[in-house]
């Protein structure tokens, strides 16, 4: 047995309780199951976006550490917005007529034009099921469309929003620059998808903080409503909107992922399902945000790792912000990650497509003592 040795330019997270907060369809409470993990919350409501808003006292947030920027060198990601990029499983589901009315949807939004093409209702509420996670402004601009005579004509859905053409254009253009700064110092030209979905796992579990004011009294803090913008431009959300900035990030960037939630009879949760090199695994940003020991703790899980650890039955798990659809995602099963679970650091090695890590194993505590418990290291390829 022997203590600790860093790594070259290792990764140090600092050591935290454990804290998985979930999005309960109860009343506020929290509970702690065998696991340690703590969760329970209230779905998002929109009570915070007025003048009764609560600001969140200074002294209930916890400041989270910087994500390290890990950088070898090479020339920042070449980043292109992609206002279409969306999960593989809704063209699937969905099929491509509804694609393209998607795609003319986001057309009108980011135009700030006040309709777009739409055969029905049913049609409609799919696309705004998916934008609010992937158009993320739609999140904070858009009143919610109501069932009368005047919201599709001719063809054609009305849009109506929260704020004039101006500030819209305005918002959008601050959220795009916002996004493009997050990858290009975040990511590296060359980036393989497990790097890329790692490091900005890293940036979404370390620069994220938790809502505790939301969790505690169901009001939104701030002047934004819930969705992934308000995530992406103040750092600040709930379950789904830690997943939902992580997934959107990703998908920017040519990983295929989507919001997964799930939950039980007492609470319910959002997290990550993530595609790399073509074997699906789940994320979970918001419970890593509180575990800082394991800095990759909730990354690259198997379904049923997941479903053990968080008492939430595989059978519960759906996709996208409205439940729609089940994950029908058999196959993730893959353990590949497993070993970097437990570790305490890890260091990337691109030339070499390696991730080498430590971890310390603890036994009985013994503070008289140096040695408490057992070292291991390895390396894994990627």
């Amino acid at each position: 047995m022997r203590k600790i040795k860093g790594l070259k330019k290792i990764i140090y997270v600092a050591m935290c309780a454990v804290l998985l907060t979930g999005c309960s369809k109860k009343d506020v409470s929290v509970e702690e199951n065998n696991n340690g993990i703590i969760y329970d919350a209230e779905v998002c409501t929109t009570e915070g976006n007025n003048e009764e808003s609560i600001v969140a006292d200074e002294e209930e947030n916890i400041e989270l550490p910087e994500a390290i920027i890990i950088n070898d060198g090479r020339e920042s990601y070449r980043y292109t917005f992609n206002p279409y990029a969306i999960p593989d499983i809704y063209k699937e589901t969905y099929g491509e007529e509804f694609v393209e009315y998607y795609k003319g949807f986001c057309d009108a939004v980011l135009a700030g034009e006040d309709s777009f093409e739409c055969p029905d209702y049913d049609t409609y509420w799919k696309i705004l099921d998916v934008a609010y996670i992937y158009l993320p402004i739609t999140s904070d601009c858009l009143d919610m469309p109501v069932y009368d005579d005047n919201t599709i004509i001719d063809g054609k859905c009305q849009i109506v929003y929260r704020y004039s053409k101006e500030e819209l254009l305005e918002n959008i253009e601050e959220f795009n620059s916002k996004v493009e700064s997050i990858i290009t110092t975040y990511l590296q030209d060359g980036d393989t998808e497990f790097e890329r979905a790692l490091k900005l796992y890293q940036y979404c579990s370390m620069t994220h903080a938790y809502d505790y004011v939301q969790l505690e009294t169901g009001v939104v803090t701030g002047d934004k409503l819930c969705g992934g913008y308000r995530m992406i431009m103040g750092e600040l959300g709930i379950c789904q909107e830690y997943a939902a900035a992580y997934a959107y990030l990703l998908l920017q960037v040519g990983i295929d992922a989507d919001v997964v939630g799930g939950g039980n009879d007492d609470t319910a949760h959002a997290w990550n399902i993530v595609r790399i090199d073509n074997q699906y695994y789940y994320m979970d940003t918001t419970s890593q945000s509180g575990y800082m020991s394991y800095p990759l703790y909730f990354f690259g899980m198997t379904i049923d790792d997941y479903a053990q650890l968080s008492g939430f039955p595989a059978e519960s798990h759906t996709v996208g912000g409205t439940s729609m659809i089940k994950v029908n995602y058999n196959d993730v099963s893959d353990d590949r990650f497993e070993e970097l679970r437990k570790c305490h650091f890890y260091e990337i090695d691109h030339d070499n497509h390696t991730i080498k890590y430590e971890g310390y194993i603890y036994e009985e505590i013994d503070y008289e003592s140096e040695d408490n418990g057992e070292c291991f290291e390895g390396e894994l390829e990627f």
